[in-house]
């Protein structure tokens, strides 16, 4: 089954640029979140039924920016379209899964997971396992966005960064332990500290685990020299409660 989903993949690949560095990523991107997935999937003692669902799930998940980006120009939702209501969408509501998996068995888990993996929080009222799959899609996700910020994969304006502000909203928010909503942040600053709050939504021990042995927190802080005094005091002190959430958790 997993074959079919790779080489289907493939092919509707070819819909697509991939010579555009932003169609690449989101290709390279999709392989590596599916080997994160199996990674917690294993971790967390699945069946290899769920592991391969797992697997089939994060090949999937963005199959929505592909399309997102060739219509809008733009990976930016709130701006654009969700693109994990888009790849929802694409998938069910045009019959593409079925040139992916022939069962229709695990339709509903795969649905619910690809809508949920780019929500500010999972929808209640999804049965164990539908919950399972949204929960290890939204970890993998995260933890390879992290990991491409700190390796470079993921370009930052260190210039504009360097000498931005955080908003107080965004401030005050990431000391609630909880993920910042998209739509709130104002400055380019506000996104790059958004994303350190990524960990208070990281469902597995096991995936904290990657975040921590990885040190990708603590690389992309030490990635940008900041020039503004209070935007240095702030930093210092988001850095020091994400850390220490990090060694408790």
């Amino acid at each position: 089954m997993l074959n079919n989903v790779i080489k289907e993949f493939e092919k509707f690949i070819l819909n697509y640029d991939l010579n555009d560095s932003r169609i690449k990523y989101k290709y390279d991107h999709s392989y590596r979140v599916m080997d994160i997935s199996e990674t917690i999937a294993k971790a967390i003692n699945l069946s290899d039924e769920d592991i391969i669902l797992a697997k089939i799930i994060a090949l999937l998940h963005d199959v929505g920016r592909f399309e997102q980006l060739k219509v809008y120009n733009s990976f930016v939702d709130h701006e654009s379209i969700d693109h994990g209501l888009l790849g929802s969408s694409m998938l069910f509501k045009d019959n593409l899964i079925r040139s992916f998996i022939k069962d229709n068995k695990y339709d509903e888990i795969i649905k619910k997971a690809i809508i949920n993996h780019n929500k500010h929080k999972v929808e209640e009222g999804l049965n164990e396992k539908e919950l399972l799959h949204a929960k290890i899609i939204r970890d993998a996700d995260k933890i390879d966005i992290l990991m491409a910020k700190a390796t470079g994969l993921l370009k930052q304006n260190n210039n504009v960064l360097e000498t931005d502000i955080i908003s107080d909203e965004i401030y005050n928010d990431f000391f609630k332990e909880e993920t910042i909503n998209n739509t709130k942040r104002k400055t380019s600053l506000d996104k790059w500290i958004s994303q350190f709050a990524f960990i208070f939504d990281i469902n597995y021990s096991c995936s904290l685990k990657i975040i921590k042995e990885h040190k990708y927190i603590e690389t992309i802080f030490n990635s940008i020299s900041f020039k503004n005094k209070e935007t240095i005091k702030r930093v210092e002190k988001i850095r020091e409660f994400t850390m220490d959430y990090l060694n408790k958790n």
